[in-house]
């Protein structure tokens, strides 16, 4: 059974006719009919023109409207195109000349929002959060987290911070009145907490 593409093409050429008369006579677009006849179903639109087109080549050629109709539908289901994800359609649902603004501001105010944090930490004397609690061993065990780029200090000696500034660090208990925590920023802000015995 020949393709409709192929009854397309052998009728006009026994008609003795060129594409381009084709396309001069009945105003169907070259594309179209370069598509058609060269069974390229995937090159043709979606919606209701193609088979209007099919019809209009068909009644020009001399052919069966209705069964060239039912060849196309045949050949070609016309399948339901995918919708294409898009960021920038999806996430910013604005007309185009509106989103050549928005997605700049955006990325703008992310950035000096950054900075502004990583300004703030760097002058602003660090937080912190702790915990302290005695042990059996007449210790007194103190442990939580601060900025990791700060230094810390307890009574005067240095704390080590991990990678994320946290902290558990022991000190003896004997004689021991009050824990002097020390924070200090990279610029030199400092933040101390003072904690007497009597409080934990």
């Amino acid at each position: 059974m020949n393709s409709i593409s192929d009854i397309f093409r052998l009728a006009r050429e026994e008609k003795g006719l060129t594409i381009g008369e084709i396309i001069k006579a009945t105003k169907i677009p070259r594309t179209f009919i370069l598509a058609l006849e060269n069974n390229r179903f995937n090159e043709l639109p979606g919606g209701l023109y193609p088979v209007l087109y099919v019809r209009k080549y068909a009644k020009f050629l001399g052919l069966s409207e209705e069964k060239m109709a039912a060849f196309f539908r045949r050949d070609y289901p016309n399948p339901v195109k995918k919708k294409v994800f898009s960021f920038s359609q999806n996430f910013f649902p604005f007309s185009p000349k509106l989103r050549k603004f928005i997605v700049p501001f955006l990325i703008l105010f992310v950035f000096f929002t950054y900075l502004l944090f990583q300004y703030l930490s760097f002058v602003l004397p660090p937080k912190i959060k702790y915990e302290i609690k005695k042990t059996e061993n007449n210790e007194v065990e103190i442990f939580g987290a601060t900025s990791p780029a700060a230094v810390l200090k307890i009574n005067g000696a240095i704390v080590n911070l991990d990678t994320k500034g946290k902290f558990s660090n022991k000190i003896d208990a004997t004689d021991l009145k009050e824990i002097t925590i020390t924070v200090e920023s990279p610029s030199g802000k400092t933040r101390t907490i003072k904690e007497t015995v009597e409080t934990f």
